[in-house]
């Protein structure tokens, strides 16, 4: 009598591959996860270490002392904005939850600030260069409004797809003078004429007078989120 033999259990051939593939996919899925911004700054070509930077750092004649690398040394040792979150060649970058967490130390509400390795002549108040970018997030300006902010200075923009303010100087406390004269025009507190008279004071005022400085930056940074 043949004796019953029982069937031979399936075949985990295609089960064991899977899972393999499942566990390596979730483990590249973590490493993204926690080095997204490592990846980011390498996508955006923010490869190189700070002290590979070859700063600009000749004075143009007639336009003061300041450049580029002397900016940078004051960004570091003057103000609470920690390491930046893009390094290239031609420009530092703070941006993202970096800055966010750089704002609440020093009390401002900038969506970038980015020093470029340029020096751009700039004759309001008085002669000197310009590197340091500022931007601010305002999206309800409209195209008349547009015209009259950038009539204060030329160193004002306005992007009207991205609704991004963008205010250049040689410091930090400069463009926020600018940011606040520029908040003022848009309240409608001030006309574009009045906001250009008092430009040079406005900024000699935040330069010299630390309290200044944050008076004006606090009401831009009201003004910036009563828009949002």
């Amino acid at each position: 009598m043949d004796r019953y033999a029982p069937p031979s259990p399936p075949s985990d051939t295609f089960g064991m591959p899977f899972t393999f593939i499942v566990i390596a996919v979730s483990v590249l899925l973590i490493l993204l996860y926690f080095n997204f911004s490592i990846l980011l700054r390498w996508f955006r070509g923010a490869n190189i270490d700070l002290e590979q930077i070859k700063w600009l750092d000749r004075p143009l004649k007639g336009y003061g002392s300041d450049t580029p690398k002397k900016a940078f040394a004051k960004l570091k040792s003057a103000t609470a904005l920690g390491a930046p979150s893009e390094v290239t060649e031609m420009q530092v970058v703070w941006d993202g939850e970096e800055l966010q967490q750089a704002n609440k130390r020093m009390g401002s509400c900038w969506d970038r600030i980015v020093l470029k390795n340029e020096m751009i002549p700039h004759d309001e108040p008085k002669p000197h260069v310009d590197f340091l970018h500022v931007f601010l997030h305002l999206p309800n300006v409209g195209q008349d409004q547009m015209q009259a902010i950038k009539s204060i200075s030329a160193s004002v923009n306005y992007d009207m797809d991205t609704g991004m303010l963008s205010v250049r100087c040689g410091t930090l406390q400069a463009n926020a003078a600018t940011a606040w004269l520029v908040t003022q025009v848009l309240s409608g507190r001030k006309t574009p004429e009045e906001a250009k008279k008092q430009y040079g004071r406005t900024i000699s005022s935040a330069l010299s007078d630390d309290d200044a400085y944050k008076r004006l930056l606090k009401q831009v940074c009201a003004y910036k989120n009563s828009e949002l």
